[in-house]
């Protein structure tokens, strides 16, 4: 078993943190309480001399000595100021290695980021001043994550990247170094006003609505920092090889290329919050950014598999069957699939996913022989799904537990699109489809209903989809696969 001396290190640094703000607080305390008492032996002097003399004059050496107590009770403040940003300091390094709860989380479940970021993009707002030292505070948190590389690190930066674009590439390059990634812990308008706490993202993929199956059996690629269209070579048509005779010439034949090429779309989802959610959102243990997110999430998932299953099947190939739905056509239609990607040139691959909608998927598994026996059996120890199945991973989510004919793991996704009036069965090899997914970006727009005492918030994720070997996907429809097939 290896050992972690990265996080042992950070845990040691938690560790100091944590006692440096505890020994903060304690000289912090001893310094108020000395500051204090030289104000009032300012007072105490003044009132002294005072009713020495009546009220009618001050002496000299007095005010020497009053000045000397103010000056030393100013001196203090200035400590205490320098104490106070060390004290913040360590604390925030405390949080963020989890020796402290951090400011928005499950332990402060009272804290909305998004309500937050609503509130302090409205000068007039309440709660306004207060929102903006807490996004301060959690900036300060993505930035110590940042400096340390870790997962929730690297994802602020590529956050902050994404929201420091600019129309100068250069700009935006220097943007995203370090020293402006160290800038966001400066205010309200920084960096961590657009990075969504990690327990958000975390906490938003256990409330998944429709399934987006399809994608995540797709190859995930990180989104490129900069630029709004990718491309990636590919040949289109092949070279040559043969059998050569000693003496005589090689054969040749030079392929010709292009590229595959995808523009970067902008999905996004939102909701309106209210006054009252300002007021009233959420309860105990249960954040108002949960409840939002559930329906922000759900839009964005949906929409994000709606666009990369139309990509798929943007040139994908056929199999039509117009008579009545059977096992047997069934199992000939997917033979016919399968055979179509593996016998195209230029693709020849072997298809290894087969989608449905769940009505069909349960049409399908609901099928008998006729002594009434099953004719499928769930197989739930197929790999590489059924360890993902158990570890809660979303992606294993829309396995059905079937593994059909020639090898076809069958997941369930309700984004399939009806063809006319029927419905689709996708057959593919969809790791030959690259899905770049950029992370999550929230936004606010105070303005919008601000008549209304509303805003408008909600989450926004850039893509991109190629598909590598268009004929790796092949679409079964027809009048066999009706829409209304229960």
């Amino acid at each position: 078993m290896s050992t972690d001396f990265a996080q042992i290190d950070r845990q040691i640094e938690g560790e100091k943190a944590a006692t440096r703000a505890k020994g903060v607080a304690l000289a912090r305390e001893k310094i108020v309480g000395n500051r204090d008492n030289r104000v009032s032996d300012a007072i105490d002097l003044i009132l002294s001399e005072f009713r020495a003399t009546g009220g009618t004059r001050l002496s000299s050496e007095s005010f020497r000595q009053f000045r000397a107590a103010i000056a030393q009770a100013a001196e203090y403040n200035s400590v205490l100021e320098t104490l106070d940003e060390v004290q913040a300091d360590s604390k925030t390094k405390a949080a963020v290695i989890k020796f402290e709860p951090r400011v928005y989380g499950p332990a402060n479940s009272q804290n909305s980021f998004l309500l937050d970021l609503a509130a302090v993009s409205d000068p007039t707002h309440p709660e306004h001043r207060a929102a903006a030292e807490r996004l301060a505070r959690h900036g300060k948190e993505c930035a110590i994550e940042a400096q340390s590389a870790s997962a929730e690190g690297r994802r602020a930066r590529r956050a902050w990247q994404e929201a420091s674009r600019t129309e100068d590439p250069v700009v935006s390059r220097r943007n995203s170094l370090d020293e402006e990634i160290r800038a966001m812990t400066s205010g309200s308008t920084s960096a961590g006003a657009f990075v969504s706490p990690a327990y958000l993202v975390d906490e938003w993929a256990a409330y998944r609505g429709a399934y987006r199956a399809f994608v995540d059996q797709c190859r995930g690629v990180p989104l490129p920092d900069f630029g709004m269209e990718i491309k990636v070579p590919a040949f289109t048509s092949t070279a040559s090889a043969a059998s050569q005779t000693e003496n005589s010439g090689v054969t040749e034949t030079d392929p010709s290329g292009t590229y595959l090429t995808t523009s970067i779309v902008t999905i996004a989802g939102q909701i309106t919050a209210s006054q009252q959610l300002f007021d009233r959102g959420g309860q105990n243990g249960l954040a108002f950014d949960q409840i939002a997110g559930l329906q922000i999430k759900e839009q964005l998932d949906a929409a994000l598999d709606q666009y990369v299953l139309t990509q798929a099947l943007t040139s994908c190939g056929t199999v039509t069957d117009s008579a009545g739905f059977s096992i047997t056509a069934l199992f000939a239609d997917l033979s016919t699939a399968r055979e179509q990607s593996q016998d195209t040139a230029g693709t020849r691959l072997k298809a290894t996913h087969c989608f449905m909608t769940t009505d069909l998927a349960g049409h399908v598994q609901s099928q008998v022989d006729s002594a009434n026996r099953p004719i499928f059996t769930p197989e739930f120890t197929a790999e590489p799904y059924a360890s993902l199945l158990a570890a809660n991973d979303p992606k294993a989510q829309g396995w059905s537990g079937l593994v059909l004919p020639g090898g076809l793991a069958l997941f369930e996704d309700n984004n399939i699109p009806a063809n006319g009036a029927n419905t689709q069965i996708v057959v593919a090899r969809p790791q030959e489809i690259l899905v770049f997914e950029g992370d999550p970006i929230a936004f606010a727009f105070p303005e919008t209903l601000a008549g209304s005492l509303a805003v408008v918030i909600g989450l926004r994720v850039y893509v991109g989809c190629i598909v590598r070997h268009p004929k790796s996907v092949q679409s079964i429809s027809g009048g066999a696969y009706a829409s209304s097939l229960t």
